[in-house]
C-alpha cells in the first residue's frame, strides 16, 4: 500500500509545470459554482504543508517530507511563497470541494493527491518537461468544466509556485544545506581538516540529498583516490 501511495505522486515530482501555455482554447465554466471571495480562511502554513506533504510523501521505507517538518522546513517554503495572496491559498482549499466531499485541508492522503492530479492535468499541453510520458491532457481537464478562469488560475498558482518551492528546499538538503560559519562569515571546519571539504550533510538525518542519492562534495580521501586513478589513465606532465 505504501508503495501504491509513493508511485501515485511520481507525475508531482517531474520538472515542468513551470509555465501556462499561452494560445490555447479552454473550455472554462461560465462561472464558479461557488463564490470563492467568501471562501473560508485557511492557514497557509497547514496548507503548504499538506502539500507539500501530498507531493513527497512519508511511508515507511520511505523518508519525506513530514520528517523535516520539526526542523522548520514549512517555514522555509514559506519565505519563498510570498508572491501568493491569502485569497488565493482559500480558494485552493475550498475548491477542492467542488471535487471531494470536503475542502483540502480536510481530505484524506487519497483524496488530496487525486485532486493534485487534477490540477496537474489542468496544464496547458507541452507545459510539462519535454518527451514526459504524462504530458496533460488540457483542454480536456476537469478543472474548466466546474470553475471560471479565474478560479482555475489561482489554484495552478498555488499549485505551481508551492510544488516548485517544496522541491527546491527538500532537494537542497534542508536542514542540512547550510555550512557553518563564524562572526567573520569564514566557515568552521571540522576539527582535524585540513583540506577545507565543505560538506554540511552528515549521517545523523535522512535529507533530499540522501533520498536522491547525492554523496555531496567529494572527501579528501575520495579525491586523491579519483586523482590517483585517473593519472594512471592518462596523464601528461606540463
Amino acid at each position: 500500500m505504501a508503495g501504491s501511495r509513493i508511485s501515485r505522486r511520481e507525475f508531482l515530482k517531474e520538472t515542468g509545470a513551470g509555465a501556462v501555455g499561452v494560445g490555447v482554447a479552454l473550455p472554462f465554466a461560465a462561472s464558479a459554482v461557488v463564490d470563492y471571495t467568501q471562501a473560508v480562511a485557511v492557514d497557509r502554513k497547514q496548507l503548504v504543508a499538506a502539500l507539500a506533504d501530498t507531493i513527497i510523501p512519508t511511508a515507511n521505507g520511505y523518508p519525506g517530507y513530514r520528517r523535516l517538518e520539526q526542523y522548520g522546513i514549512t517555514d522555509e517554503v514559506l519565505k519563498g511563497l510570498t508572491g501568493i495572496r491569502p485569497d488565493e491559498y482559500n480558494t485552493f482549499n475550498a475548491a477542492a470541494q467542488e471535487f471531494f466531499p470536503k475542502p483540502f485541508l480536510d481530505l484524506n492522503e487519497l483524496d488530496r493527491a487525486a485532486f493534485l492530479e487534477i490540477v496537474a492535468d489542468s496544464f496547458p499541453p507541452q507545459t510539462w518537461d519535454a518527451g514526459s510520458t504524462k504530458q496533460s491532457k488540457g483542454a480536456s481537464a476537469q478543472l474548466y468544466t466546474k470553475l471560471n478562469k479565474d478560479v482555475v488560475e489561482k489554484i495552478q498558482k498555488v499549485f505551481r509556485m508551492t510544488r516548485l518551492r517544496v522541491l527546491t528546499i527538500f532537494y537542497q538538503n534542508f536542514p542540512e544545506n547550510k555550512i557553518a560559519r563564524d562572526k567573520n562569515r569564514i566557515p568552521i571546519l571540522r576539527p582535524g581538516d585540513t583540506h577545507q571539504i565543505l560538506d554540511p550533510n552528515t549521517p545523523v538525518l535522512v535529507t533530499g540529498w540522501d533520498v536522491a542519492n547525492f554523496r555531496g562534495p567529494l572527501s579528501w580521501q575520495e579525491e586523491e583516490s579519483r586523482r590517483a586513478k585517473w593519472m594512471k589513465i592518462h596523464w601528461h606532465k606540463d
